[in-house]
């Protein structure tokens, strides 16, 4: 067994590793009162202590921002030509979309309930959309620069801003009331394992593309 997983891509081992982790989440925030209670009450802290005024402006770059930079990328890949890669960032970002369509009502976790929170959304909580998202495609975006950086430094760097970054869009969402801390740990799960999917599919299908610089290091 632990030369099967050895054998593995490091893409297909990350992305079994954080659906197991997203499935435990997912299973603790939704059946086990221990972690329901531990979450919202946490989730509650977040959202008491820290202030908003910074928040509507992260929270911008994790919906409206995603048009923007989404759309950019695919022009870009369209423009140059890059049609594997173009098809490889509109199939990562589409396929999350479907994802969190299909799980929020299978999970069908309740929104948090805070009485000074005006929240004009009906949707469920878990998991969240904006962090989702953000990840793929902030994810997409640092794939594609690390194809053309090869010093491990300036790798590390780019990967850290971006990881600071989708945890901070993530965070807002807890801080305007809209998300449980645990709906953005099952979101930066899952949208870890849906784009190391991703990128192990194109290496598979694409082999040239394993001699370029690849995101993970080491």
């Amino acid at each position: 067994m632990g030369r099967f997983i050895d054998g593995l891509p490091l893409a297909w081992r990350v992305s079994a590793a954080c659906m197991i982790i997203f499935l435990l989440v997912a299973v603790g925030v939704t059946r086990i009162s221990t972690i329901q209670h531990i979450d919202r009450d946490a989730s509650e802290a977040v959202y008491r202590a820290l202030p908003m005024s910074w928040c509507e402006f992260i929270t911008w770059w994790g919906h409206n921002g995603l048009y923007l930079l989404g759309g950019a990328i695919a022009a870009v890949l369209i423009w140059k030509r890059q049609w594997t890669l173009a098809v490889f960032a509109t199939s990562a970002v589409s396929g999350g979309i479907f994802l969190q369509s299909i799980i929020k009502p299978l999970v069908a976790r309740p929104r948090p309930l805070y009485p000074d929170a005006d929240l004009a959304v009906h949707s469920y909580s878990f998991p969240s959309g904006h962090t989702l998202l953000s990840l793929i495609v902030y994810g997409v975006l640092v794939y594609l620069i690390m194809r053309r950086v090869q010093d491990r430094r300036t790798r590390l760097l780019i990967v850290s801003i971006a990881a600071l970054w989708v945890a901070l869009i993530g965070l807002s969402r807890v801080v305007l009331g809209f998300h449980h801390l645990g709906d953005i740990l099952g979101s930066l799960t899952l949208g870890i394992a849906w784009l190391a999917t991703c990128i192990g599919l194109l290496d598979y299908l694409n082999p040239s593309h394993q001699s370029k610089p690849h995101p993970y290091p080491g």
